[in-house]
């Protein structure tokens, strides 16, 4: 689909970008792990390749970081068409809250979605610091991953700037029926 081409114009234009290639497909969780060991950043953001970072998220998400002394996991805003739309709810609920108990007991009580790792911008350092990292499996590799994120947090702050833009396709793997 011409990503790798795409990816390495960028790694030119940009001296911080890694390109990491596989010569076959990993799956999603073990390719995950593989970015989280390569990575050297700070904070680890995810994307998925049909979903998109709304504009000036990274630079307004890095006045937050400095604002919010570093938090570990950083639940961000994001948009898309099916349910739920969006995280406002959510967003405005919890802007203040500062209690990972607290938080984990909304989550249940409300019965929200809350199990896709592209929701979160963690810190690496909580990553390598509790062994986190994503099963390598076909399915339910994001949901193991945020439940671990979600037992492990002391501390966090929530991001309500405008952040992710998340594309539902039919044919995405979210939506395959392939086991």
């Amino acid at each position: 689909d011409g990503s790798k081409r795409i990816c390495n114009f960028y790694k030119k234009k940009f001296n911080f970008i890694k390109v990491i290639n596989n010569n076959k497909n990993l799956g999603v969780g073990y390719s995950r792990n593989i970015a989280i060991k390569a990575a050297k950043g700070k904070y680890i953001v995810f994307l998925d390749s049909d979903d998109n970072l709304l504009k000036n998220s990274l630079n307004n998400l890095e006045k937050f970081i400095i604002k919010k002394s570093s938090p570990d996991v950083i639940p961000i805003r994001y948009k898309k068409i099916t349910f739920p739309q969006n995280n406002d709810k959510f967003i405005k609920d919890n802007l203040g809250q500062k209690n990972a108990n607290n938080l984990i007991k909304y989550v249940m009580k409300k019965q929200i979605p809350f199990s896709d790792c592209w929701f979160f911008v963690v810190k690496r350092s909580f990553l390598s610091g509790h062994k986190i990292y994503f099963p390598n499996s076909r399915f339910g590799e994001s949901e193991i991953f945020v439940a671990k994120i979600i037992c492990y947090m002391k501390n966090f702050a929530i991001f309500k700037n405008k952040f992710y833009h998340k594309k539902d396709r039919l044919n995405s793997l979210t939506n395959s029926s392939d086991y």
